[in-house]
């Protein structure tokens, strides 16, 4: 008996000198810290200095693809979002903010690195100025224009303070309507001396499509005011409206980085013939009877019958009268004969 107990002995003790070499050993304590809350906040103002209320802060950690809306009030300008460190934020992280008044008439995009002291002190305060974003907008906006006139609009740039080095955009148009004649470099992106480089500068009146590129050449630096980036000159060859509308808008600061936020504003035209005059006041781009009828009750009683008088003078002698019927209905009887903008 005593010799089995020894045998049992011997072979046990074997077998624990047999996992120690193994490298078999107790589980390690864990080194996971607890997650520590990281509070982020501040306070919104407006260009002058005012107080901006129940601002929107969204707030995006762009390492990690997170996106969240800090807590703010109706009657405050303060803004807070609590995260947690080592799971939402770490040191390094790039926290992307996009501040936005009620209105959505200004903004302010910053971009914050995150360091250790900050995690550390468990804080990060950041007050945000809010100014109007970056403008592209088509200039006159809206025009009125007679067949077979000639018109140019602009594409204007108000950076609003950000330094811009470069710009694009492509303008689309209704080419039953209008014609692209030209398209010109304006002085936006040379306003300060410097010189610039025409990227890109192609139309389409098939497809009723430019495109327009430019940047700034010999100069690290960009412009901060507002100007002219180019002229479109048209030519009205149909009748009816139009849109001019603006898309794939950059701007570009000197990093070459793009510029966000940037607003658009697109413009209109609407197309004219002579002696369009019914119905009234847009007429319907088609000369007939109707109009020489309109025309008619016009002389006669010009209150209850108004026209519009820019297209009912056919005569351009400054006064509506029989002789315009009479020209009317002759453009009426003969069109190819007598066309309304010949005379």
């Amino acid at each position: 008996m005593r010799q089995e107990v020894t045998v049992a002995f011997i072979v046990a003790l074997c077998l624990i000198v047999s996992l120690t070499a193994s490298g078999v050993s107790e589980p390690a304590e864990t080194d996971t810290l607890p997650e520590a809350p990281f509070l982020i906040d501040g306070y919104v103002f407006y260009e002058d200095g005012s107080e901006c209320n129940d601002p929107m802060v969204n707030i995006t950690n762009l390492n990690q693809g997170e996106r969240w809306e800090a807590e703010r009030g109706e009657t405050s300008n303060y803004y807070q979002l609590l995260l947690s460190q080592s799971v939402e934020v770490t040191a390094g992280d790039i926290l992307k903010f996009n501040a936005i008044s009620p209105s959505e008439s200004q903004l302010n995009i910053t971009e914050h690195v995150t360091t250790l002291d900050e995690l550390e002190s468990g804080r990060l305060s950041i007050n945000l100025t809010l100014s109007p974003p970056p403008c592209v907008s088509i200039d006159p906006s809206d025009l009125t224009v007679l067949r077979g006139e000639t018109f140019t609009v602009n594409i204007t740039v108000d950076p609003h303070g950000r330094e811009v080095f470069g710009a694009e955009y492509t303008l689309t148009f209704n080419p039953a309507i209008l014609q692209v004649a030209n398209q010109r470099r304006g002085n936006f992106l040379r306003q300060d001396g410097s010189d610039s480089y025409v990227v890109v500068n192609r139309f389409n009146n098939t497809l009723g499509k430019l495109e327009y590129g430019e940047m700034r050449i010999v100069t690290s630096d960009g412009v901060t005011g507002a100007g002219v980036l180019a002229m479109i000159t048209f030519n009205l060859t149909g009748c009816g409206s139009t849109s001019l509308t603006l898309s794939n808008v950059l701007l570009s600061d000197p990093s070459p980085a793009p510029i966000p936020g940037i607003k658009t504003s697109n413009g209109s035209v609407r197309g004219y013939i002579y002696g369009d005059l019914a119905p009234y006041p847009a007429g319907n781009c088609v000369v007939d009877m109707g109009d020489v009828i309109r025309l008619l009750n016009h002389v006669h009683d010009k209150k209850k019958y108004p026209v519009n008088e820019s297209l009912a003078d056919l005569d351009r002698d400054g006064e509506i009268d029989l002789d315009d019927v009479m020209l009317l209905l002759l453009v009426v009887g003969d069109p190819d004969e007598y066309e309304p903008e010949s005379h």
